[in-house]
């Protein structure tokens, strides 16, 4: 699976840094069954699953230009929060009272009864195409059963967390958080807009044309989904996940690459730069001394998928890279 490895180095780092536990398995939509092809796929990224209509999955694998990451070609352009991949849904649309896209996914525990938990994840939103608004109560379903396109949650005015702003930012990732007492041994955590139109308040970003039918709709991206017993770890696992991930800090180029592959921006107390492929297995290592621009032989990898590590003193950053035939 493409992203297991950059799953295992999150795990190791959270173990170092913290004690707590995240119950979300595969929080930030990184282990794959298989890269997305088109819409409707979050059932592609591991342990996740369509709880209601067609909620997408976006992956930096992906063939398919309209779910590409950074570059989509119906929804955006964007970086996810952490990592190569996010989910995306429907907050809202006037298409019907009730028409919702949510995703769902088995926590890694039970919930204890009468404990507190802290629950946070990551928004973003989009102009783009049909998208001509923003809409809030965004929030988090905890069921003790597991809900399908066959069996959905109802849209009833109610879940135990959600979001009372308006997300209007279509650059930047926003985090959200809260906490609930559990009152039941809950299993399942199911995603999306649970309220009625009536109960949902909305923007919009631009007046549609005169005599069309463009509906008010929402779509948000989500990345990063964490469900603690411990206040402070949600927060900090984030941090720790972006000091791994790096955005834009480490370049990695030509992506894919050849015969060469040249890194750009490594941190000055970079001392080691290792290749790993999709199965963990250690290909490459590269002493590096006080180099911030690396050209390295890759002409002896086979062809696939691999992940780039950067070790530091404070930190380990990541990217991922393809090995091509040219």
């Amino acid at each position: 699976m493409p992203h297991k490895l950059y799953s295992l180095f999150l795990f190791l780092l959270l173990a170092q840094f913290c004690g707590a536990q995240n119950l979300v398995p595969n929080p930030s939509f990184e282990d794959t069954v298989s890269c997305p092809t088109g819409g409707g796929q979050v059932w592609k990224a591991e342990h996740w699953y369509v709880a209601e209509k067609t909620p997408d999955y976006f992956n930096e694998c992906c063939t398919n230009q309209a779910f590409a990451v950074p570059n989509s070609s119906v929804f955006g352009n964007r970086y996810a929060a952490t990592g190569f991949a996010f989910s995306g849904f429907y907050g809202y649309s006037t298409v019907d009272t009730f028409y919702r896209e949510k995703i769902g996914v088995q926590l890694s525990n039970d919930l204890s009864i009468g404990t507190k938990y802290f629950v946070s994840f990551k928004l973003t939103t989009t102009t783009w195409d049909a998208f001509s608004g923003a809409s809030n109560k965004v929030g988090v379903l905890f069921s003790t059963q597991k809900y399908t396109p066959a069996h959905p949650s109802l849209t009833k005015d109610y879940c135990q967390m959600w979001v009372d702003s308006i997300i209007t930012d279509t650059v930047n990732w926003v985090q959200v958080t809260g906490s609930f007492i559990a009152d039941s041994a809950y299993s399942f955590i199911t995603i999306g807009n649970f309220f009625t139109n009536a109960h949902t308040d909305t923007i919009r970003f631009w007046e549609p044309p005169t005599n069309t039918s463009y509906y008010l709709q929402s779509y948000y991206f989500i990345d990063d989904v964490c469900v603690s017993t411990d206040s402070t770890f949600c927060a900090t696992w984030t941090n720790i996940q972006a000091q791994v991930a790096d955005g834009d800090v480490i370049k990695a180029y030509p992506n894919p690459a050849g015969v060469k592959l040249t890194v750009d921006n490594i941190p000055y107390d970079c001392h080691e730069i290792q290749i790993f492929n999709v199965e963990g297995k250690l290909m490459q290592s590269i002493s590096v001394y006080r180099n911030t621009k690396l050209a390295i032989d890759i002409s002896l990898l086979p062809l696939g998928i691999y992940s780039l590590i950067i070790k530091t003193e404070k930190s380990i950053q990541a990217k991922r890279f393809v090995k091509a035939n040219y």
